[in-house]
């Protein structure tokens, strides 16, 4: 097998609440729907240079040439879902994509090394409808000037520590506000609608919880590790998928139309709306409050502007 090292942009980007979608739809239509995400994201990839290395169930890993091929492979892609949901609202696609810039091990099918599995990661802590890189990937792209980058906290990466990343901003915005914690993210975009993308980090924390438990029954009878082996993978599975069921019903990752949408103060939490999701309820300690009432104001005069416009 011949392998060679290259630089390369790795790209990672898989599907958002696909679990879920599974457990209620069937294997075969989620098949339908991995191809159709895989079909269209294909298509732009190869407009940028890029290639498919390999698809893995609901996801895909790629190769670009440079960061700035990658972050513009990325925004097109994010951009041909958004135009995919608008069309098809019974088969709404949401992806969160990683990219890092770097050194990697190619073979004939596949990349391996470090820079591959931080894409990885970074993706798996991408929300639905973000697209995150790597600080060196960042660097390229700053020198180039190529796209629009929001810096963000560092965040932990499993299995890596913490890493500085960057977000790339590929829609047209007003405002955004985001939870404390950073998992739950509200953006009100120039052309009226409302973007909500959820995080994925409480899989992480789920995943890292079950190998404690797993750890700590090392030492109890062999009747006691089979119960604690069992209720840290009922932990790690079921869990995730009750969350996941949650936030499809809620839109995860998708955007809204305006006069779909209402947000107000109720109780102690903030209320949003959207016509045919249940009521998101974020509490009130979880935001900062001037910025929520800044996004509440342009959300008022956004969707003022669009009545009068009809």
């Amino acid at each position: 097998m011949l392998e060679t090292e290259a630089v390369v942009a790795v790209l990672f980007g898989d599907i958002r609440g696909f679990t879920a979608y599974t457990a209620h739809a069937g294997d075969r239509q989620a098949l339908r729907l991995a191809r159709r995400f895989t079909e269209l994201v294909s298509a732009e990839v190869g407009a940028r240079g890029g290639r498919i290395v390999k698809t893995y169930g609901d996801g895909v890993m790629t190769e670009f040439p440079d960061a700035a091929s990658a972050a513009l492979g990325a925004a097109d892609m994010q951009c041909a879902l958004r135009t995919h949901n608008r069309s098809h609202p019974d088969q709404n696609l949401s992806a969160g994509i990683g990219i890092t810039w770097g050194e990697a091990i190619r073979t004939a099918d596949d990349l391996f090394g470090h820079n591959v599995n931080l894409a990885k990661r970074v993706s798996d802590v991408a929300k639905g409808g973000q697209i995150l890189v790597s600080s060196a990937a960042a660097t390229e792209l700053r020198e180039r000037e190529t796209v629009r980058l929001r810096e963000l906290p560092r965040l932990g990466l499993r299995g890596l520590g913490d890493e500085s990343l960057f977000e790339v901003v590929w829609r047209q915005e007003r405002i955004r506000c985001c939870s404390d914690d950073d998992r739950i993210e509200l953006i009100l975009t120039e052309d009226d609608t409302l973007a909500i993308e959820f995080g994925k980090e409480i899989e992480t924390q789920l995943g890292e919880a079950r190998k404690r438990i797993e750890a700590e029954a090392v030492n109890s009878s062999w009747l006691g590790r089979k119960i604690t082996q069992f209720v840290a993978r009922r932990l790690e599975t079921t869990i995730p998928r009750m969350i996941e069921r949650t936030l499809e019903r809620r839109g995860i990752g998708l955007e809204h139309p305006l006069d779909s949408v209402s947000m107000h103060w109720d109780g102690d939490a903030l209320a949003v709306d959207v016509a045919g999701h249940r009521t998101l309820r974020i509490d009130r300690e979880r935001l900062d409050t001037e910025q929520i009432e800044g996004f509440l104001g342009a959300l008022r005069d956004a969707q003022q502007r669009a009545a009068g416009s009809d």
